[in-house]
């Protein structure tokens, strides 16, 4: 992780589709096919949102902060949703803050995405959202989140939850199929 200094980081972002104009951010569409009960569900939970973000966090040494499951793996940068209204950094910012209980600077934006979620069996029916992938640093790591980083508890994620963080200096073998593209441009 580097150093952090009063000038590093970058401030907002209102409106992600002025990304879509910068030479400097990569622009993708991603397609996905859902079926119904998956389909309905997402498309629910993103008419409730402005969008997602997903943020990489590196060490000096080069390890990538992913979120999984120790038993089940499925691992993915961290990220969470843009609730209405909210800037775009700030989301980024809260969700990392939130779930590390540390100080995070948004650094830079690595990836503007153009989600895409089409009906698995009705030709047409689709829904479309943003999403956002941004590089960012936490400002004072303590030793014990360097060495064993862990989520901190609270009332999004169930009691049960066996969700958890962990370093990789490569892809994991149990990655998110829907995410190792950004796991490979995190490490990059």
């Amino acid at each position: 992780m580097r150093e952090q200094t009063d000038s590093d980081g970058i401030e907002s972002l209102a409106d992600p589709e002025t990304l879509r104009e910068r030479a400097d951010v990569p622009d993708t569409e991603v397609r996905r096919t859902l079926g119904e009960q998956a389909f309905e569900s997402l498309q629910r939970h993103y008419d409730s949102i402005d969008g997602v973000v997903q943020v990489g966090i590196t060490t000096d040494d080069g390890e990538l902060l992913l979120q999984g499951s120790v038993e089940s793996g499925d691992w993915a940068p961290p990220g969470g949703s843009v609730r209405p209204g909210e800037g775009w950094v700030d989301a980024a910012r809260r969700t990392m803050e939130t779930q590390t209980g540390l100080e995070v600077t948004v650094d830079t934006v690595e990836l503007y995405e153009h989600l895409v979620f089409e009906h698995e069996e009705e030709s047409g029916r689709r829904f479309t959202a943003p999403g956002v992938s941004f590089a960012a640093s936490v400002v004072d790591p303590t030793p014990g989140f360097l060495g064993d980083p862990g989520i901190v508890e609270h009332p999004q994620l169930p009691d049960d939850h066996d969700q958890t963080f962990a370093w990789f200096e490569t892809v994991p073998g149990d990655a998110r199929e829907t995410h190792v593209e950004h796991i490979e441009m995190f490490l990059a």
